[in-house]
């Protein structure tokens, strides 16, 4: 099992697993729920939408899946990413999905790409869009040299956190960098695994490979 999220009224998690399923269990009872197979390789992260009827799920094999919670249907795969998709990440809002994915070990690292659902409202047969940077339609934002292991909205679904060896500040709207955080460090690697916003938007959490957590000023 590599990845876990509560549903948004607690009553459910969703779990991914190198076995390429995302499982829903009952969080008070564990039985299972839904199994979904839909993969071909592992499962990196999954992601509730804020209304509870859906999951996001990103995987290995470079794809982002959309599929309901509650009976396990197929809605939507998003397959702009050329690389192993590490993390994904709904907007509070509910109007946008952030992924990051490994990118390339010769200094160009990973991207993060932020696009609508409104790809997969309705009957799901939107054709796929160009990805552009910083222009219509999704953003593309590349600045990190290491793969992006976590993405975390700020509260009003206008900024990102993304986290390689650092972690950068962003404007999900422009893909204006705003700023970087470097205050863990662990070598040449990725010195960051995880992050989180605090409710107010004022604070962020991350947690390094040299065995920190540390919380800071979003400087927004």
């Amino acid at each position: 099992m590599i990845s876990l999220a509560c549903s948004p009224d607690g009553k459910y998690i969703a779990s991914g697993s190198f076995d390429q399923t995302v499982q829903i269990w009952e969080a008070a009872t564990g039985r299972q729920v839904v199994i979904y197979n839909g993969y071909s390789d592992r499962i990196c992260s999954v992601a509730w939408s804020p209304d509870g009827n859906y999951v996001a799920s990103a995987s290995y094999d470079t794809t982002v899946q959309i599929w309901e919670a509650a009976t396990g249907r197929h809605v939507y795969t998003y397959q702009t990413h050329g690389y192993p998709v590490y993390t994904v990440a709904w907007s509070p809002d509910g109007q946008r999905i952030a992924s990051g994915d490994a990118g390339v070990t010769d200094g160009t690292g990973g991207t993060v790409l932020v696009w609508p659902v409104t790809l997969f409202e309705g009957n799901g047969q939107q054709p796929q869009p160009i990805v552009v940077s910083y222009s219509q339609g999704n953003r593309a934002y590349e600045s990190h040299n290491n793969a992006v292991e976590a993405v975390a909205w700020s509260p009003d679904s206008r900024y990102i956190a993304s986290v390689a060896h650092d972690i950068q500040i962003f404007d999900s709207f422009t893909g204006k960098p705003i700023y970087t955080y470097t205050k863990h460090n662990a070598g040449t690697g990725p010195a960051v695994q995880a992050v989180a916003w605090s409710p107010n938007g004022r604070y962020i959490a991350s947690g390094g490979m040299e065995g920190t957590v540390q919380v800071w000023n979003a400087r927004l």
